[in-house]
């Protein structure tokens, strides 16, 4: 196996093991949003954005070991990870297929959860806009009082609106 490959099955297990990382944190904020821990859930979103900085730097350390494989085997470009797996020794090609499907599955999870958390924080800011709605018209309501053969009228409002 060259070192160029060994390299990538390094870097790829990392990245796997980052993500996992990632998908905790995802599961986490899932939990956070529903019980409106709003704290504990801006703490998650630094602990993510650490999290996304560190697959940034795995994704270019990844792209050099692609490129120096590329050199030895003389090819110039690859598309996906696919065409790697079909350039290096069969015996590590397992290797690489297996990496490859976690990656995907955890990958695909990550985005199932982002996608939940994203409808969750819709719901909410849908229910708070709703109260603001309600709260807003009930307090421009007026409230009429009848009693001793005259109407009152009273208006939730501070202002009056009369100029």
């Amino acid at each position: 196996m060259s070192k160029s490959t060994e390299q990538l099955i390094v870097i790829l297990k990392k990245e796997c093991e980052v993500y996992e990382e990632y998908m905790k944190i995802a599961d986490e904020k899932t939990r956070l949003i529903i019980d409106k821990e709003i704290g504990s859930l801006d703490k998650m979103t630094i602990k993510e954005e650490k999290i996304i900085g560190e697959v940034s730097k795995i994704d270019r350390v990844r792209n050099l070991i692609i490129g120096n494989l590329l050199k030895e085997k003389n090819i110039h470009k690859v598309d996906k990870l696919e065409e790697i797996i079909q350039m290096v020794d069969k015996k590590y090609s397992k290797v690489l297929v297996d990496l490859k499907n976690r990656l995907e599955k955890i990958l695909t999870e990550i985005k199932r959860l982002n996608d939940l958390n994203e409808k969750l924080i819709n719901q909410s800011l849908d229910y708070i806009e709703f109260n603001v709605n309600l709260y807003t018209s009930l307090k421009n309501t007026q409230v009429v009082y009848k009693g001793n053969d005259r109407d009152e009228k009273y208006s939730n409002s501070f202002f009056d609106g009369k100029g």
